[in-house]
Protein backbone atom coordinates (compact mmCIF):
# COMPACT_ATOMS: atom_id res chain seq x y z
CA UNK A 1 0.00 0.00 0.00
CA UNK A 2 1.57 3.67 -0.95
CA UNK A 3 0.94 6.72 1.00
CA UNK A 4 1.67 10.11 -0.47
CA UNK A 5 0.89 13.45 0.39
CA UNK A 6 -3.08 12.64 -1.00
CA UNK A 7 -3.41 9.98 1.75
CA UNK A 8 -6.31 11.55 3.80
CA UNK A 9 -8.54 11.64 0.49
CA UNK A 10 -10.90 9.18 -0.55
CA UNK A 11 -11.11 7.76 -4.20
CA UNK A 12 -13.73 10.07 -5.80
CA UNK A 13 -13.35 8.41 -9.12
CA UNK A 14 -12.28 4.63 -10.66
CA UNK A 15 -11.17 5.11 -14.22
CA UNK A 16 -11.09 1.75 -16.15
CA UNK A 17 -8.33 2.14 -19.39
CA UNK A 18 -8.25 0.04 -22.18
CA UNK A 19 -4.84 -2.02 -21.74
CA UNK A 20 -5.31 -4.92 -20.98
CA UNK A 21 -7.90 -6.53 -19.11
CA UNK A 22 -6.78 -6.50 -15.42
CA UNK A 23 -6.40 -9.52 -12.94
CA UNK A 24 -4.67 -10.66 -10.49
CA UNK A 25 -5.15 -8.67 -7.53
CA UNK A 26 -6.40 -6.13 -9.71
CA UNK A 27 -9.38 -7.36 -9.43
CA UNK A 28 -10.06 -7.62 -5.77
CA UNK A 29 -9.08 -3.78 -5.33
CA UNK A 30 -11.68 -2.75 -8.05
CA UNK A 31 -14.38 -4.70 -6.46
CA UNK A 32 -13.39 -2.85 -3.10
CA UNK A 33 -13.32 0.11 -5.00
CA UNK A 34 -16.83 -0.10 -6.51
CA UNK A 35 -18.06 -1.90 -2.83
CA UNK A 36 -17.43 1.01 -0.89
CA UNK A 37 -19.25 4.28 0.59
CA UNK A 38 -19.30 6.43 -1.07
CA UNK A 39 -18.70 4.72 -4.10
CA UNK A 40 -16.60 6.43 -6.32
CA UNK A 41 -17.41 7.51 -9.86
CA UNK A 42 -16.91 4.63 -12.09
CA UNK A 43 -15.24 6.45 -15.92
CA UNK A 44 -14.64 4.03 -19.03
CA UNK A 45 -12.44 4.56 -21.58
CA UNK A 46 -14.34 3.11 -24.56
CA UNK A 47 -13.12 -0.59 -24.54
CA UNK A 48 -12.79 0.15 -20.69
CA UNK A 49 -16.66 -0.50 -20.14
CA UNK A 50 -16.18 -3.89 -21.54
CA UNK A 51 -13.33 -4.16 -19.28
CA UNK A 52 -15.70 -3.13 -16.28
CA UNK A 53 -18.62 -5.25 -17.26
CA UNK A 54 -16.23 -8.30 -17.41
CA UNK A 55 -15.61 -7.73 -13.65
CA UNK A 56 -19.71 -7.21 -12.98
CA UNK A 57 -19.70 -3.71 -13.08
CA UNK A 58 -21.04 -0.61 -15.03
CA UNK A 59 -19.78 2.77 -15.15
CA UNK A 60 -21.36 5.52 -14.83
CA UNK A 61 -20.23 7.41 -18.12
CA UNK A 62 -17.92 6.10 -20.75
CA UNK A 63 -15.77 8.34 -22.69
CA UNK A 64 -14.24 7.76 -26.42
CA UNK A 65 -15.10 7.70 -30.02
CA UNK A 66 -16.45 4.17 -29.74
CA UNK A 67 -13.78 2.65 -32.45
CA UNK A 68 -13.17 -0.58 -29.68
CA UNK A 69 -15.91 -0.73 -27.70
CA UNK A 70 -18.09 -4.07 -28.13
CA UNK A 71 -20.64 -3.99 -25.73
CA UNK A 72 -24.23 -2.48 -25.69
CA UNK A 73 -24.78 0.01 -22.79
CA UNK A 74 -28.11 1.38 -23.08
CA UNK A 75 -28.77 4.49 -20.17
CA UNK A 76 -24.91 4.83 -19.57
CA UNK A 77 -24.33 8.74 -19.87
CA UNK A 78 -21.52 8.95 -23.37
CA UNK A 79 -19.30 11.47 -23.84
CA UNK A 80 -18.74 11.32 -27.40
CA UNK A 81 -15.40 12.45 -30.10
CA UNK A 82 -14.60 11.91 -33.33
CA UNK A 83 -12.05 9.55 -34.20
CA UNK A 84 -10.68 12.16 -35.82
CA UNK A 85 -9.08 13.78 -32.49
CA UNK A 86 -5.83 14.67 -31.20
CA UNK A 87 -5.84 13.42 -27.97
CA UNK A 88 -6.38 9.58 -26.78
CA UNK A 89 -9.38 7.92 -25.37
CA UNK A 90 -7.75 7.46 -22.36
CA UNK A 91 -6.71 10.69 -22.02
CA UNK A 92 -10.18 12.46 -22.28
CA UNK A 93 -11.77 9.62 -19.67
CA UNK A 94 -8.94 10.82 -16.94
CA UNK A 95 -9.21 14.63 -17.84
CA UNK A 96 -12.96 13.71 -17.52
CA UNK A 97 -12.80 12.50 -13.85
CA UNK A 98 -10.60 15.03 -12.70
CA UNK A 99 -12.53 17.40 -13.63
CA UNK A 100 -15.87 16.19 -12.63
CA UNK A 101 -14.79 14.35 -8.74
CA UNK A 102 -12.63 15.67 -5.63
CA UNK A 103 -9.85 13.47 -3.99
CA UNK A 104 -8.06 10.94 -5.29
CA UNK A 105 -8.12 8.54 -8.90
CA UNK A 106 -7.74 4.70 -8.98
CA UNK A 107 -6.55 3.89 -12.57
CA UNK A 108 -6.74 0.41 -14.10
CA UNK A 109 -6.47 -1.19 -17.33
CA UNK A 110 -3.21 1.13 -18.00
CA UNK A 111 -1.29 -1.45 -18.67
CA UNK A 112 -0.66 -3.78 -21.71
CA UNK A 113 -1.54 -3.36 -25.22
CA UNK A 114 0.02 -0.16 -27.78
CA UNK A 115 3.40 0.59 -26.63
CA UNK A 116 2.70 4.22 -27.44
CA UNK A 117 -1.11 3.52 -25.45
CA UNK A 118 0.54 2.04 -22.68
CA UNK A 119 3.21 5.07 -21.90
CA UNK A 120 0.64 7.74 -23.04
CA UNK A 121 -1.87 6.11 -20.14
CA UNK A 122 1.78 6.55 -17.29
CA UNK A 123 2.16 9.87 -18.51
CA UNK A 124 -0.51 11.17 -19.18
CA UNK A 125 -1.61 12.25 -15.53
CA UNK A 126 1.09 14.86 -15.90
CA UNK A 127 -0.46 16.82 -18.69
CA UNK A 128 -3.75 16.94 -16.84
CA UNK A 129 -3.85 20.10 -14.49
CA UNK A 130 -4.94 18.12 -11.59
CA UNK A 131 -2.28 17.19 -8.69
CA UNK A 132 -0.14 14.57 -9.55
CA UNK A 133 -0.19 13.03 -6.19
CA UNK A 134 -4.39 12.50 -7.02
CA UNK A 135 -3.68 9.53 -9.50
CA UNK A 136 -3.37 5.53 -7.68
CA UNK A 137 -2.28 3.00 -10.39
CA UNK A 138 -3.70 -0.40 -9.94
CA UNK A 139 -1.75 -3.26 -11.73
CA UNK A 140 -2.06 -6.90 -11.22
CA UNK A 141 0.31 -7.44 -9.22
CA UNK A 142 1.31 -4.07 -8.09
CA UNK A 143 -0.10 -0.50 -6.95
CA UNK A 144 1.78 3.32 -7.86
CA UNK A 145 1.68 7.05 -7.22
CA UNK A 146 3.62 9.80 -8.64
CA UNK A 147 4.78 11.34 -5.76
CA UNK A 148 5.87 15.59 -5.59
CA UNK A 149 8.08 14.67 -2.11
CA UNK A 150 7.12 12.17 -0.16
CA UNK A 151 5.63 8.75 0.23
CA UNK A 152 5.18 6.06 1.92
CA UNK A 153 4.85 2.29 1.40
CA UNK A 154 3.18 -0.34 3.51
CA UNK A 155 3.58 -4.04 3.23
CA UNK A 156 6.27 -6.59 4.16
CA UNK A 157 9.67 -6.99 4.01
CA UNK A 158 11.25 -8.68 0.52
CA UNK A 159 8.87 -6.61 -1.45
CA UNK A 160 9.70 -4.86 -4.09
CA UNK A 161 9.41 -1.29 -4.54
CA UNK A 162 10.95 0.67 -7.83
CA UNK A 163 11.54 4.65 -8.19
CA UNK A 164 11.03 6.31 -12.24
CA UNK A 165 12.37 9.39 -12.27
CA UNK A 166 9.13 11.84 -14.95
CA UNK A 167 11.28 14.92 -14.43
CA UNK A 168 14.46 15.55 -16.11
CA UNK A 169 15.67 15.58 -12.25
CA UNK A 170 14.51 14.34 -9.41
CA UNK A 171 17.03 15.47 -6.91
CA UNK A 172 17.78 15.46 -2.88
CA UNK A 173 16.32 11.48 -2.43
CA UNK A 174 16.12 10.04 0.69
CA UNK A 175 14.97 6.51 1.29
CA UNK A 176 14.56 4.75 4.66
CA UNK A 177 13.41 1.27 5.55
CA UNK A 178 14.73 -0.22 1.98
CA UNK A 179 17.51 -2.35 1.56
CA UNK A 180 18.98 0.04 -0.46
CA UNK A 181 19.03 3.54 1.29
CA UNK A 182 19.74 6.75 -0.26
CA UNK A 183 20.43 10.22 1.27
CA UNK A 184 20.61 13.26 -0.64
CA UNK A 185 20.88 11.25 -4.30
CA UNK A 186 19.36 12.47 -7.17
CA UNK A 187 18.55 10.91 -10.51
CA UNK A 188 18.07 12.08 -14.20
CA UNK A 189 15.24 11.05 -16.61
CA UNK A 190 15.97 7.15 -17.67
CA UNK A 191 18.06 6.10 -14.44
CA UNK A 192 17.90 2.53 -13.37
CA UNK A 193 19.21 3.40 -9.78
CA UNK A 194 16.45 3.30 -8.12
CA UNK A 195 14.73 0.57 -9.70
CA UNK A 196 13.82 -3.22 -8.04
CA UNK A 197 14.33 -1.85 -4.21
CA UNK A 198 13.46 -4.00 -1.04
CA UNK A 199 11.09 -3.27 1.93
CA UNK A 200 13.38 -4.20 5.02
CA UNK A 201 9.87 -4.10 6.79
CA UNK A 202 6.51 -3.51 7.28
CA UNK A 203 6.99 0.22 5.99
CA UNK A 204 9.85 2.37 3.80
CA UNK A 205 9.49 6.21 3.17
CA UNK A 206 10.76 8.05 0.18
CA UNK A 207 11.47 12.13 0.16
CA UNK A 208 12.61 13.77 -2.37
CA UNK A 209 13.24 17.66 -2.30
CA UNK A 210 12.30 18.18 -6.39
CA UNK A 211 10.60 16.53 -9.11
CA UNK A 212 8.63 13.87 -9.91
CA UNK A 213 8.63 10.09 -9.33
CA UNK A 214 6.80 7.21 -10.33
CA UNK A 215 6.31 4.89 -7.04
CA UNK A 216 5.83 1.34 -7.93
CA UNK A 217 5.05 -1.18 -5.05
CA UNK A 218 4.83 -4.74 -6.03
CA UNK A 219 3.01 -7.26 -4.22
CA UNK A 220 5.90 -10.04 -4.13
Amino acid sequence: MLHNDAEAQPVGALVMLGGDLPGGAAISRISALAASEPRPLLVAADRGADYLAALGLLPDVIVGDNDSLTGIYPGIARVEYPRGKDFTDGAAALAYAAGHTEGRIAVAGAIGGRLDHLLANLLAPLDILADPRRWLLLGDDFTAVYSSGYCRAEGAAGQTLSLIALSHRVAGIYLQGLEYSLSNAAIRLGSSLTLSNALLGPSAEIRHAEGVLLVIHYDT
